[in-house]
């Protein structure tokens, strides 16, 4: 929605009409440097929204006004108060706009009912602890609402839409150490090899130290974390952050595949050449 239709056809609809600047309501902030126009993350930390802005195009930052960025949503409320706006107290919303009672599998379901099928959930090893009525009910990394009991907490470590399998272990079996991602928007100025960045994964997570490798001519992201990330699924955005200016956005891209600390050896080796991995 910010990529194509906020920032695509809105942009088209500002040129037919002679427009200037384009502003918007996001919790971020664009910045002149050396380099032109940086994104950056909004002052109020609970709701910058710089994440789902990675994939502007570059050349619209420098038409683009974000005029609460450096207020708090607070300030944002008191200033709506006092000039009598009627949404000054309005409850912020965090679900997908098209999806407004949060219920995505009844969304999903609706428009696509051939997918509630029931389907086997496993173990790591293959044995079938249990069954569900459709693979789309379940995120990875998800522990709550799973419908097995095996005397331990278990949480979603994979699944296959082929066979209409979910896949359930311990915790540390549905961390990643390392993803690679396509569609890459870069902002910044390319670096010539491997950095240092902070990586985030979804809106509101903290961003977490990383080894970034960047090929454009590829359309290529790959981020290898300190410490494994839970929760992390292709069709995720990936985002980074610049690593000594933490609210700096650098670029990001749709996450493609992960590399599940479970398979760290075989994963991790060709993703990376990691040539120490052979002898661990």
């Amino acid at each position: 929605c910010n990529d194509w239709l906020k920032f695509g056809r809105l942009f088209d609809h500002a040129d037919a009409l002679g427009a200037d600047v384009v502003a918007s309501g996001h919790h971020a902030r664009v910045e002149q440097g050396p380099d032109g126009p940086r994104l950056l993350r909004g002052v109020d930390a609970r709701k910058d929204q710089s994440y789902v802005l990675f994939g502007l195009p570059k050349r619209v930052l420098a038409r683009l006004a974000l005029p609460i960025g450096e207020l708090s949503k607070a300030r944002v409320r008191d200033i709506a108060r006092q000039r009598g706006l009627p949404v000054h107290d309005k409850p912020d919303s965090q679900e997908i706009c098209f999806v407004p009672d949060g219920d995505h599998v009844r969304f999903v379901e609706s428009r696509m009912p051939e997918l509630r099928v029931r389907g086997a959930i496993v173990d790591p090893q293959g044995r079938v602890v249990g069954e569900h009525q459709g693979h789309h009910r379940f995120t990875l990394g998800q522990r709550r609402g799973l419908g097995v009991a095996l005397g331990r907490p278990v949480y979603v470590v994979d699944k296959d839409a082929r066979t209409n399998t979910v896949v359930v272990g311990q915790e540390a079996e549905a961390r990643v150490e390392a993803l690679e991602a396509h569609e890459v928007n870069w902002l910044a100025q390319p670096p010539a090899g491997p950095f240092r960045a902070l990586a985030q994964l979804r809106a509101h997570s903290a961003a977490a130290p990383a080894l970034v490798e960047l090929d454009l001519q590829a359309d290529s992201l790959r981020v290898r974390f300190e410490t494994p990330q839970r929760a992390t699924a292709p069709g995720q955005a990936v985002v980074c952050y610049d690593a000594n200016d933490p609210a700096r956005v650098l670029g990001g891209g749709w996450i493609h595949t992960v590399h599940p600390l479970r398979r760290r050896c075989a994963s991790v080796q060709a993703a990376f050449d990691d040539s120490a991995c052979a002898s661990r």
